[in-house]
């Protein structure tokens, strides 16, 4: 049976949620690692695009990136995929997943640019930029949020 490690910094940011969906999943053999000096680090080298998070594969001795390819990988080993479920032909599983990845690109692109927001505003165009993220991109994300929950009438995706 494999051994998996999420590698990634102590903050509850991209890869916390892998680390759920790992929880969820009852993935066994599963550990985390908090990474404190990733910089000059031996992992590093080694990491695929030379940031974490990342998820080693210990049987095949392989390091997987990216934060949403873990959290896709992950959700398959738990069995969390709506395709997964036995009422859900081949056709409809995939529509399902679709969607499914769909939702969960849509919540990382509005982190992105919330994130984004914070690091890139100057103490000058602080209140502005706030202002102008508030009545613009940020109404237009949690608008299309509510708006696919208000039309769910029992489940979210499958059962």
């Amino acid at each position: 049976m494999s051994q998996y490690i999420l590698h990634y910094f102590n903050i509850q940011a991209r890869a916390e949620a892998a680390y759920l969906i790992a929880l969820q999943g009852q993935i066994p053999n599963f550990e985390r690692k908090f990474v404190s000096s990733f910089a000059e680090s031996e992992l590093k080298k080694q990491a695929p695009f030379g940031q974490v998070p990342l998820l080693e594969i210990v049987s095949s001795n392989t390091l997987l990136a990216q934060s949403i390819a873990i959290c896709q990988y992950l959700a398959e080993l738990g069995k969390l995929l709506p395709s997964q479920q036995a009422e859900n032909s081949s056709e409809q599983g995939a529509l399902l997943d679709a969607i499914a990845l769909q939702y969960v690109l849509g919540v990382d692109e509005f982190r992105s640019e919330a994130y984004r927001l914070h690091r890139n505003t100057t103490e000058e165009s602080k209140d502005n930029d706030m202002k102008t993220w508030k009545e613009g991109r940020m109404l237009f994300f949690l608008g299309k949020f509510e708006s696919f929950l208000e039309k769910i009438k029992e489940w979210f995706l499958g059962r």
